[in-house]
């Protein structure tokens, strides 16, 4: 994640590992190097190179919650896209029941 993080402040992008992506949790790993150094923009590039295309129906709630605890809307944007498009998948999903209630939550604590 240090490597990752380095490249990106030198060139501005993240250089080849071995010809692989960067795995889901490599992503995070950086992201919450990024939070740490006090460095949004490279945790807004990391989820706009890593997670946002890497958003499936296995991890969409991980990295909901995720997106909003960074505060990155475009990756929470994905993720609500995702849910919305498998909702007859999630249903009445205990993940799709703890997100609504910590929307709501949020929504009446704002006022």
């Amino acid at each position: 994640a240090i490597r990752l993080m380095l490249d990106w402040m030198h060139c501005g992008e993240f250089l080849p590992i071995a010809d692989e992506e960067i795995s889901v949790e490599l992503a995070i790993d950086v992201l919450a190097l990024g939070s740490a150094v006090l460095c949004p923009r490279l945790c807004g590039y990391i989820a706009n190179a890593a997670l946002i295309p890497a958003v499936t129906q296995g991890n969409v709630f991980i990295l909901y919650g995720l997106s909003k605890q960074y505060g990155l809307d475009r990756l929470e944007d994905k993720c609500v896209d995702a849910i919305a498009q498998n909702i007859d998948i999630f249903g009445e999903s205990d993940d799709l029941v703890n997100l609504l209630a910590m929307e709501v939550s949020e929504t009446t604590q704002k006022g």
